[in-house]
């Protein structure tokens, strides 16, 4: 009679969370429920072991770049080797792409990478930029041209005064005031309309490249006529005079005068020194209209004299009050104004091209005839100033302020993603200051030839920051077109600033010093001062000999903060947020399908950080809105911490594999110990490369995985949808391709766990070519059955259980093999007719 049997078949799987696998090494899980062997990714290259991925990114012409660095250098990837392109100042932190061009983030600055093809041969070359040297500043001083006066017209009084001093009658007084009124208007508007100025003026320069492109932006500085401040302030005096009834009964005129100036700027010529490029650099002067200390709306005021036989009047412009000081201040106040009025308000008065090439020469710039909005009378000027505004900036903008040009910034990740450029983990670096070229009016008296200038600004922690700019006359930055008198504003583009100090050593050997207090400006943009009487600030004799200052700490780090810049201008952050609360920055990450859907259209990112992960909505064009919010309390130290997947982002947080979606995360693993992450979109697995070998999760069957033991990954780069990594012998794989002809070491270990029944057979159903495997079934530790299979097998194989009744196997293969290879099922064989359990 034939014996029956009662069985159990089961599938192989992969390593589960419950633990039933214990190895599983090389085998794939397919969608068939089959183990298949996962050959080791394909080879692009041999040779790479010093280099180090950077990033990758699709060029016009429609081939792909990869960029590596190998400490300072930086490399390009062709069909079969990596070629240098370039020497960085300092090692790479992180990369962005701009076009074909590629900004690299250093500590010492932002480098760009330049691509250009040869039209003819189709073959392309790089030049690598450094962080772009300044140029010297210009100068602005003054072209003098006299002093220029007009009548007043004698006023007959409308009554007879008995007797002299006496308050005017308002009929007179405002016949006084008219009169005064047409000649200022009238001497205002001759100078005006011969191109020269008569009243302080707020002028700045612009420099621009060859595209129009913005490079740097002056100081706004404040410009008078010799030092002379607000003119036709004075007060006239005029002779009073009596008819022969001894009745007062009108004045003489009076002479209104006032001293003309031409603005001028001191270029400094070529010198080969510069450390910028100069070709096709040209220069724009803007100024603000004038202010005038006039005010047409009011009555002038008067004091009269009323000594015996000398009866006169001393009159005022309207709108001044006796003794000057009122007025003064009311005017420095709206002057205060002018660096928050240039952006939007400024009038462009001059084009200079070349200002850096040719001799070192001197450029009148008058009103042009173009230029109506100088051309108006004085009471239209103050009426101008009235309808000015400005916008005060937001938190974000202020942040972006110091981060932005003319400022520095090194980042250690950033994120492009739709219309928006996100840095994080900044190292921020305060613009030197201006030179003494910029903050320095007037002509030269003694030429100087060394100066320190020494800023000091405050922190978002509250600590200082000091930067110094040393200046010689034998550097390329000499000092050939600076005074020794500053203009009568000083600024810092940055309001955090609270000090400038200026030390200069003149040809005569003398040295002078002063110290500038600076406050910030209405619109939160700047830090300025500005000299109440508009005088020049001069500097303070010493005796000490000539030192250059010192810096206690010239950079700030800002681990948590993240800064937004426009795709167009990348290198150029715009706004900017502290968003994960102290924690510092490792990964910046578009949200998964979030793009330009939350929060009115702003981009959506996942900023992972060693305080958690954020979720952060900015926008380039609303940097005012940004803010971020906590997702997961999970921190993440690893630069390479975060990758986009169809199923949500990837990430790898606290010792644990989250998937990301939206505003929530769901843990797949729990202690992980990989130090980056890759997702290979072809067969849907997340790569978790660990110090020996890789652990593959795959997406499709939830949280299973098996390992790549013999993978060991140095470097690693995520390409849309495959990985790139160089191995620790310096070959360079993809992902994407394997390598079907290459011996594998498969393993796999599985528990078989059932009630205590006698188990005669094990069946095993596996497929292959090229086999060398050992399958051994113990229990206990102790081997009860074991076959060795070598060649090709397309049938079940049996292996017969004696021994002792178990209630529990353990299965091992192993071996190599290569070309195909299935594990499809196990059979387990009982002699009883009882149930049995299952595989766990």
């Amino acid at each position: 009679m034939a014996r029956s049997y009662r069985t159990f078949s089961f599938q192989p799987g992969v390593i589960t969370p419950e633990g039933t696998v214990k190895v599983c090494e090389n085998l794939r899980l397919k969608p068939d429920g089959t183990l298949a062997t996962a050959y080791p990714p394909g080879v692009m290259m041999e040779g790479c072991s010093q280099w180090k991925f950077l990033g990758t990114s699709l060029l016009s012409d429609g081939s792909s770049l990869v960029l590596l660095c190998n400490s300072c250098s930086i490399g390009v990837k062709y069909d079969d080797c990596v070629v240098e392109v370039g020497k960085l100042p300092s090692e790479p932190r992180c990369i962005t792409f701009d076009g074909d061009d590629v900004v690299i983030s250093t500590d010492k600055g932002m480098c760009r990478l330049h691509r250009m093809v040869d039209d003819v041969t189709h073959e392309d070359s790089w030049t690598c930029t450094l962080p772009s040297g300044e140029l010297p500043g210009l100068h602005f001083t003054v072209v003098d041209r006299g002093i220029i006066s007009v009548p007043t017209e004698g006023v007959t009084f409308a009554k007879s005064y008995e007797k002299w001093g006496s308050r005017l009658a308002i009929a007179d007084i405002r016949s006084l005031s008219a009169s005064l009124k047409e000649a200022y208007l009238r001497l205002t508007s001759t100078i005006a309309d011969a191109g020269d100025f008569s009243q302080p003026v707020a002028v700045r320069y612009k420099l621009r490249d060859i595209n129009g492109k913005l490079l740097f932006t002056g100081p706004v500085t404040v410009i008078t006529a010799q030092g002379r401040g607000w003119q036709g302030m004075d007060g006239m005096t005029a002779r009073v005079h009596a008819d022969s009834d001894g009745y007062f009964t009108h004045a003489d005129s009076m002479s209104l005068s006032m001293r003309r100036f031409t603005l001028a700027i001191d270029l400094p010529g070529n010198r080969e020194e510069y450390e910028t490029a100069v070709d096709g650099i040209y220069a724009e002067v803007y100024v603000l209209p004038q202010l005038h200390p006039f005010d047409a709306s009011t009555n002038a005021e008067y004091r009269l004299s009323t000594t015996p036989g000398e009866e006169a009047m001393t009159v005022w412009l309207p709108g001044a009050t006796l003794g000057r000081a009122p007025l003064t201040s009311r005017l420095t106040r709206n002057l205060m104004l002018a660096p928050a009025y240039m952006e939007q308000h400024e009038i462009k008065i001059a084009t200079i091209t070349h200002p850096f090439t040719r001799r070192p020469r001197r450029v009148e710039i008058p009103i042009p005839d173009s230029c109506s909005e100088l051309h108006r009378t004085a009471s239209d000027d103050n009426a101008a100033w009235r309808a000015m505004s400005y916008k005060v900036a937001t938190d974000s903008e202020m942040l972006g302020i110091r981060l932005g040009n003319p400022h520095s910034f090194s980042a250690g990740c950033v994120c492009r993603s739709g219309r928006n450029v996100v840095w994080g983990n900044i190292r921020r670096t305060p613009f030197k200051g201006f030179d003494l070229n910029s903050l320095s009016t007037g002509d030269i008296t003694v030429p100087v030839t060394r100066a320190s200038i020494r800023v000091t600004l405050t922190g978002i922690d509250g600590k200082e920051i000091q930067v110094v700019r040393d200046m010689s006359a034998m550097a390329s930055d000499g000092l050939f077109i600076a005074s020794d008198t500053l203009s009568p504003m000083v600024m810092y583009p940055d309001p955090s600033a609270s000090l400038i100090e200026v030390r200069i050593e003149r040809q005569d050997g003398s040295v002078g010093e002063t110290s500038i207090h600076l406050t910030p400006s209405a619109d939160r943009r700047c830090a300025i001062s500005l000299s109440p009487s508009l005088s020049p600030l001069t500097l303070t004799a010493t005796d000490i000999p000539f030192a250059p200052y010192t810096a206690d700490n010239a950079s700030e780090y800002m681990p948590s903060t993240t800064g937004i810049a426009n795709p167009a201008t990348p290198d150029t952050i715009i706004g900017a947020l502290d968003c994960c609360n102290g924690g510092s920055i490792t990964n910046i990450i578009p949200a998964w399908q979030a793009n330009a859907s939350w929060d009115y259209g702003a981009g959506r990112f996942y900023i992972m950080a060693s305080s958690g992960i954020y979720g952060l909505a900015a926008d380039c064009t609303a940097v005012n809105r940004m803010k971020s919010s906590l997702i997961d309390p999970r921190g993440s130290v690893l630069s390479h911490c975060a990758v986009m997947t169809p199923h949500g982002v990837a990430a790898l947080a606290g010792g644990d594999l989250i998937l990301l979606k939206g505003t929530h995360g769901q843990t797949l693993l729990h202690y992980v110990t990989a130090s980056a992450i890759g997702y290979s979109n072809s067969h849907d697995e997340l790569w978790l490369p660990e110090t020996y070998g890789v652990t593959i999760c795959q997406l499709t069957h939830g949280a299973s995985t098996y390992r790549r033991p013999d993978i060991n990954i140095r470097s690693l780069l995520q390409t849309a949808t495959e990985i790139l990594m160089i191995d620790d012998v310096g070959r360079m794989r993809v992902s994407s391709t394997e390598d079907m002809l290459a011996d594998v070491q498969i393993r796999w270990e599985g528990h078989i766990s059932h009630p205590i029944y006698a188990t005669e057979w094990l069946d095993i159903d596996m497929e292959g070519d090229n086999m060398d495997l050992s399958v051994i079934l113990n229990t206990y530790d102790r081997v009860v059955s074991r076959a060795h299979i070598t060649g090709s097998m397309h049938h079940q194989t049996g292996l017969r259980i004696i021994g002792p009744i178990r209630d529990s196997h353990r299965l091992l293969v192993a071996g190599t093999v290569r070309g195909s290879f299935i594990m499809r099922r196990m059979t387990l064989r009982f002699n009883d007719k009882n149930p049995v359990s299952g595989f766990l």
